[in-house]
């Protein structure tokens, strides 16, 4: 049974590169950084490597609209931020083209489909810098052995965890909204049973006013019984006493 390898838990990890080489980058050693510190490394971590050394501006750009790039599991820029900016732009301009869009079109973007490392060879390397936090060649080549810290996967981690972000912003916003849209049933349902209480209240104060008028109303019917009843009374009396009287 075989030893794993130091590298065997890097599935991510690439296995051959094509790499853009920028001879003329700040004091021209470029070439000499490749060859001395970075391509021993990949050797080590046997990776395929095909590798263009630059004569002008814009050759990287050239060879990345051209070339086949299916055979290849990521890209390295070995120069400045010049350099990098090239390869960059190539890479991006080939996957607008792959995908039949607009290259001078802002509105739909494509993704890169490969990868891009940086080894740090140039006056400033702000970009080297921001991907492996120093100006490191070795620490550069490390970690582009171990898939780690391509500028491109940087930025789909980081697009990642934007979109996680500003979905659980979502979340947060809806639960909001449903718990508004409860707060409008439950002050709606409040006022249905205001209302309905209102209209109980109104409702049995129209009964009282009703059942008082009735009352009343019986009392002055008993009056008028009883004054009817008197003067039946009154008038029976009066033909008793005229019959008295005719006696």
């Amino acid at each position: 049974m075989c030893n794993p390898t130091p590298l065997s838990g890097f599935q991510s990890r690439p296995k051959s590169l094509k790499v853009f080489v920028n001879p003329s980058s700040h004091k021209k050693e470029a070439y000499q950084i490749y060859v001395d510190q970075v391509a021993p490394l990949f050797k080590l971590a046997d990776i395929r490597t095909d590798v263009t050394v630059t004569e002008r501006k814009g050759h990287a750009l050239s060879v990345l609209k051209e070339c086949s790039l299916e055979e290849y599991d990521g890209v390295v820029c070995v120069g400045g931020d010049g350099s990098v900016a090239e390869v960059a732009h190539g890479l991006l301009l080939r996957a607008q083209m792959d995908a039949g869009r607009d290259a001078d079109s802002i509105f739909m973007p494509v993704q890169a489909a490969l990868p891009l490392g940086v080894i740090p060879a140039g006056s400033t390397d702000a970009v080297a810098c921001s991907v492996h936090g120093l100006r490191h060649p070795v620490t550069a080549a490390l970690h582009i052995i171990m898939g780690m810290l391509c500028v491109c996967e940087r930025e789909r981690g980081e697009k990642e965890r934007e979109g996680k972000r500003e979905r659980g912003k979502e979340k947060e916003r809806e639960r909001g909204r449903e718990r508004e849209r409860k707060g409008r049933r439950m002050r709606e349902r409040g006022k249905v049973g205001e209302r309905e209480g209102r209209r109980g209240r109104e409702g049995k104060k129209m009964e009282g006013r009703r059942r008082r008028e009735r009352r009343k109303e019986r009392e002055r019917e008993g009056g008028k019984e009883r004054e009817r009843e008197g003067e039946r009374e009154g008038g029976r009396e009066r033909g008793r006493e005229r019959e008295g009287e005719g006696e």
